[in-house]
């Protein structure tokens, strides 16, 4: 059981706990506990904890939609991408709220923004693991001029978070514990720190710059009082 939204229609939950909602849908949709498509989700002082996607998105999946979470926590859900959240063109907005302990199998442990404008403001995202091969924490994807993403990201700590190749991974594509950013992505970061995050094989543990030597795009990355313990956790490999 899980929640499901289209069609233009807005759910808004203040305060709401939703645990241990599955999403067995193996035709691609996502979402354990929240699904989205052309609608928009507003959260307040919620928790999504313990909730099951075998697609995208264990908390949250959203497509063509908003997403805005504010003093809310999305905890310990599992999905194959972005097991806390995992949205795709649109907008996401996050305050003041804690994404931790989730679980990817393959990539963006806490979560997977793809092609939209993610804000990220006063939040923690901590302790999530991506079992794949790619960003622990937040995994960034876009893909031309057509499909940027574009993340703000201020005011946050970003800790803990780990990734590893337990099933193989893309050439060059391994890395980013806390952050992966792949493709056509703006990142700006201010007043942000980076804390014990980890990559197994050391590409990244902290930030991760993937691009390819085609129309895809390359990344532009802005950092501002910053704090990340060493320089080196930042890897850029170059273009493939």
């Amino acid at each position: 059981h899980y929640i499901k939204l289209v069609g233009g229609n807005t759910l808004h939950l203040s305060p709401c706990n939703y645990n241990n909602g599955v999403n067995a849908d193996f035709s691609g949709c996502g979402g354990g506990a929240i699904y989205v498509k052309l609608g928009e989700v507003k959260l307040y002082s919620s928790v999504l904890m313990n909730n099951n996607a075998f697609n995208p998105g264990g908390g949250i999946y959203q497509q063509d939609g908003n997403v805005r979470l504010v003093n809310s926590l999305i905890v310990s859900n599992t999905a194959n991408y972005g097991a806390g959240v995992y949205t795709c063109k649109g907008q996401l907005h996050v305050n003041n709220s804690t994404i931790s302990k989730n679980i990817a199998t393959r990539a963006g442990g806490g979560m997977d923004i793809r092609y939209q404008t993610a804000i990220i403001k006063n939040s923690n995202i901590s302790h999530n693991i991506a079992q794949g091969y790619i960003a622990g924490g937040i995994r960034l994807y876009g893909n031309s001029a057509a499909n940027p993403t574009s993340l703000i990201l201020e005011d946050s700590i970003i800790e803990n978070n780990y990734c590893y190749s337990n099933i193989g991974g893309l050439p060059g594509g391994d890395g980013g514990g806390g952050i992966q950013v792949q493709y056509k992505v703006d990142v700006v970061i201010r007043r942000t720190s980076f804390i014990s995050n980890r990559a197994s094989n050391g590409n990244g543990n902290d930030i991760f710059i993937y691009e390819e030597s085609d129309a895809s795009g390359s990344p532009l990355l802005l950092l501002s009082n910053v704090y990340i313990a060493n320089p080196n956790n930042i890897y850029d490999p170059g273009s493939y």
